[in-house]
């Protein structure tokens, strides 16, 4: 306690302890209450010129042989300081604060130069004014950083603090101005708690939801688009790749930038040699610019993920097949239609990249709005859906363009069966566009619905928005619905019973009769 409380320079940094003295060393009322006791006492507070003290007597030496007889005591003091805080608390606060500088005087000294707003300004006149020949003491976060001396009253909303700075002191005075004058209350947006064993629960679902739709994906593709769909599946496993090195890398800046920058004159190269109309190139060359700055982020920043990340990586990857499905249907059409091989693949290609880029950029429309105005989990699922969908373009337009035209020129490889085209089969056509008008009412009457059933029965919304507390409990053996009911209440009347006072037991009245684990 000593060491923490005492104010004696002396003493106050070993415990307190003075070791042992006679008599006639220490001050009368200091000797009086210290000779009172025996080994192992504590005495009141005990009073002298020098403040308050409290003694504890830890030894007893007894005197030496000689004439004169004299005791000696060991004991630990604690001086407590009775002066009142000098300073006075005034109006002048952070919020009033604009900025301050480091400038140089004619003698290159260097000093802070402060700035108040218009009300600032006004208070701190007349505080100073108050103040003239005295201190004036600047406090940030509680803890006084600078306290100069009023030499006049200071009108304007400007002041400067002189002193003998170093260039490094003043720098940091500045700093610790700036940064501490900053209005900004702390508001809880959202908490999430997430334990050791579910989190890690979570990333392995996350991990084998992802590895199980890529299978399934890769099945499909290969079962049904066959030697495109093998093809297909290749350039998957290369957007998995750039995606984790995408998520992982952190460049540096220039390095980012420069890449980011080479991908956008590849973009604006094949933009300018393109027979699209001009508002196409348009959307094309925003969709370019939306990349460069994109990428030049993700590569420069490692991305942090989380579960709702996850979420996202594993919906591009559903995605991420979606312009080849295009791609191969056009090229089986133009196959159908007995055009050459080789122009076949161009020509669906070709066909394909206009509705390749408007749902894409629509997606990437959509994961925009989603990270400017969501919150912190939101975002992760949009930023990292919106780098999937634009690695996915990039595979599916370049990767997969080029292993179709290796396979020009090879008869082994140029047959119906290789690209899942059956010539006997008779395509259905759905005459949607003949019976456009009843197609048009049915969605009115649905769409009229919709509206009609929403302010009805409204929406059954989530504890993200309602707010309150969600807890998740494993139990080690099966329990059901009925029994943790029956438990709950119980709980819930014994804490009526020891508290006296009313709680509520909230109930999820649609749980099924299953075990719950």
């Amino acid at each position: 306690m000593a060491k923490t409380y005492s104010e004696d320079l002396g003493s106050g940094q070993n415990g307190g302890e003075l070791g042992y003295f006679g008599a006639g060393t220490m001050v009368q009322a200091f000797e009086d209450a210290a000779f009172a006791m025996a080994t192992g006492g504590i005495s009141d507070i005990v009073e002298t010129e020098f403040g308050y003290h409290i003694i504890k007597v830890t030894d007893i030496k007894e005197a030496s042989s000689e004439a004169i007889t004299v005791e000696k005591y060991a004991f630990n003091q604690i001086t407590y300081s009775t002066v009142a805080d000098p300073w006075v608390t005034t109006e002048l606060t952070g919020e009033h604060f604009v900025h301050a500088d480091v400038q140089f005087d004619q003698n290159n000294t260097p000093y802070v130069s402060i700035e108040f707003d218009e009300e600032g300004g006004k208070l701190f006149e007349e505080i100073t004014s108050r103040n003239v020949g005295g201190p004036l003491a600047i406090f940030v976060g509680g803890e006084m950083i600078s306290a100069p001396t009023v030499n006049e009253a200071i009108s304007g909303g400007k002041a400067q603090i002189t002193g003998q700075f170093s260039v490094e002191e003043a720098t940091n005075l500045a700093r610790d101005l700036n940064t501490g004058a900053i209005p900004a209350p702390i508001t809880l947006a959202g908490q999430y708690t997430i334990g050791a064993s579910l989190g890690t629960e979570a990333l392995h679902s996350s991990l084998i939801a992802g590895l199980i739709g890529l299978i399934a994906l890769g099945l499909f593709m290969l079962l049904y688009y066959r030697l495109p769909g093998l093809m297909a599946d290749i350039a998957l496993c290369i957007y998995v790749i750039l995606l984790v090195f995408a998520i992982k890398v952190a460049l540096p800046l220039a390095v980012a930038i420069l890449i980011a920058f080479g991908i956008f004159g590849a973009i604006v190269a094949i933009l300018l040699k393109s027979n699209d109309p001009g508002w196409e190139k348009l959307i094309t060359f925003v969709l370019a610019c939306f990349i460069l700055f994109f990428m030049s982020f993700v590569l420069s920043s490692q991305i942090t993920l989380t579960l709702a990340g996850i979420a996202g990586v594993v919906l591009s990857i559903g995605m991420a097949v979606d312009a080849n499905v295009l791609i191969f249907e056009r090229i089986k059409e133009e196959l159908k239609a007995e055009k050459p091989f080789a122009l076949a693949i161009e020509t669906g290609f070709q066909r394909a990249w206009d509705s390749i880029r408007d749902s894409n950029f629509s997606s990437l429309i959509t994961c925009a709005i989603l990270i400017y105005f969501g919150s912190s989990i939101i975002r992760g699922f949009a930023f990292n859906l919106a780098l999937g969908i634009l690695i996915s373009m990039f595979t599916a337009i370049t990767i997969t363009r080029t292993f179709l035209r290796s396979a020009v020129g090879k008869k082994a490889l140029e047959s119906d069966f290789l690209f899942g085209i059956n010539r006997k089969k008779k395509h259905v056509q759905l005459k949607i566009i003949k019976n456009s008008k009843f197609w048009l009412a049915a969605s009115a009457v649905i769409g009229a619905i919709s509206i009609i059933v929403i302010p009805l029965f409204g929406f059954n919304w989530g504890m993200d928005f309602t707010g309150g507390t969600s807890m998740e409990i494993k139990f080690s053996q099966e329990v059901t619905s009925e029994e943790l009911t029956s438990a709950m209440t119980e709980i819930d009347t014994e804490l009526d019973t020891e508290t006296g006072t009313e709680s509520v037991l909230v109930v999820d009245q649609e749980q099924s009769d299953e075990p719950v684990e």
